[in-house]
């Protein structure tokens, strides 16, 4: 619970967020990187094929010098260690890359969100060089920017080169359609997910290891929940456990994102409940979302705050952002300021919603 003694005056708090964020930005490299640093963990949110490509690049290797196999491993670790800016160095002095090389350079800039750079390796490395591993490195670049469009083209032209996509191209697909979002084109998007879905669970997908599997999993139920559809995702979820492939944390807190955007808060908490029983302890981003869904209960939101930090955890961002849209939907003015007091550098003063819910806080009385 959170206890106020003073009271500090919201206009002022108000004023210094506006005056250090004068100009909303709709999206940034460095907004959507510090973004992605904290919502990695949710289930919709999750960059899912993250590892995987790395493993694949050892491919290219049997062929390679010393020198090129050390950059290629230094670019795999500092990638691994998102140090961007040193992987991204080795490359470039790297004489005489190869493929493995270029490959493993597009990694980094999927990850770093370096769209120009990733286009100036890709307009440089010869046709002859292009693998199922730089393309999906590719697709992974360009569905992190939304840009699914670009990532279907990249996946015609592969095929229709006779290059095989593997799972974590289907991966990269999926993900791509979830992170685009609706944009008046919500079931469509779903419907292909699907479709990239199905191409590989049969087939590739019993073949490949459990990592693999399981972020397959996350990746169409994280579509799902994007889609506002936990039917689909629980459905898909116990599908999973049918296969034999035992769920995460992440396969959980999916299906709580499903959840969230329905307001099935019953439901989510029947879904924490039983990742509980699983012997899985919940994270600070599972009980994040499961506040999202009891929004509506504002004494369920703070219990859920207190039982995060009794659990010696500490809140997110986003979980301080989801306490304060339960006050205002509470109507609660006053435990709204103070936790916008006491929450101090927790609270995202750069979010648009925040900003709403300050300036909807600031019209509640005491």
């Amino acid at each position: 619970m959170l206890i106020c003694y003073k009271h500090v005056p919201l206009g002022l708090l108000r004023s210094c967020v506006f005056n250090q964020h004068l100009i909303l930005r709709t999206i940034t490299v460095r907004a959507a990187r510090t973004k992605q640093d904290e919502t990695e963990y949710t289930g919709a949110n999750k960059s899912l094929i993250a590892p995987l490509p790395e493993r694949l690049l050892r491919k290219h290797n049997t062929a390679m010098s010393v020198e090129l196999k050390q950059a290629t491993s230094d670019i795999q670790r500092f990638t691994k260690a998102r140090k961007f800016d040193e992987a991204w160095s080795v490359y470039k002095q790297t004489l005489n890359p190869d493929a493995a090389i270029h490959c493993a350079a597009l990694n980094v800039c999927a990850k770093a969100f370096w769209h120009d750079r990733a286009l100036q390796i890709w307009d440089k490395l010869p046709e002859e060089d292009r693998s199922v591993v730089s393309y999906t490195a590719m697709i992974d670049m360009h569905g992190r920017h939304k840009q699914v469009d670009e990532a279907e083209r990249l996946f015609r032209e592969m095929t229709s080169l006779g290059i095989n996509p593997n799972v974590i191209t289907h991966i990269a697909m999926i993900s791509a359609y979830s992170m685009a979002g609706h944009g008046g084109h919500g079931s469509g998007r779903m419907e292909n997910a699907l479709i990239h879905f199905k191409a590989m669970q049969t087939t590739m997908l019993p073949q490949s290891s459990v990592q693999t599997q399981q972020a397959a999993y996350t990746a169409i139920m994280g579509a799902c929940a994007r889609d506002g559809n936990y039917t689909k995702a629980h459905e898909l979820f116990q599908q999973m456990l049918e296969a034999g492939i035992p769920p995460t944390h992440m396969h959980y807190n999916t299906l709580m994102t499903a959840c969230a955007s329905q307001g099935y808060s019953e439901t989510a908490q029947q879904v924490f409940d039983m990742m509980c029983t699983q012997k899985l302890l919940p994270r600070v981003e599972d009980y994040t979302i499961l506040m999202s869904c009891w929004k509506h209960d504002l004494a369920r939101c703070q219990q859920l705050m207190a039982d995060l930090r009794s659990a010696n955890l500490q809140p997110l961002r986003r979980t301080c952002q989801e306490l304060l849209e339960a006050h205002v939907l509470a109507r609660d003015g006053p435990g709204g300021r103070v936790l916008v007091r006491d929450a101090g550098a927790h609270l995202d003063s750069g979010s648009r919603k925040v900003l709403r819910l300050l300036g909807e806080l600031d019209r509640l009385q005491d």
